[in-house]
């Protein structure tokens, strides 16, 4: 089994919720980012 503390670089989008939110005007009931994965739209405001 690999483990996280090889010699590779993990990043996380920290704040996304957050930044939806209050930067771009989403509205996120429950302060919950999965169901948009649920739509198109939502996919493709998450990969920009």
């Amino acid at each position: 089994m690999t483990t996280l503390t090889e010699d590779r670089i993990w990043l996380a989008w920290t704040g996304m919720e957050t930044d939806l939110i209050f930067n771009q005007g989403v509205d996120l009931p429950g302060f919950a980012a999965f169901p948009m994965v649920d739509s198109s739209d939502g996919r493709a405001r998450l990969r920009d």
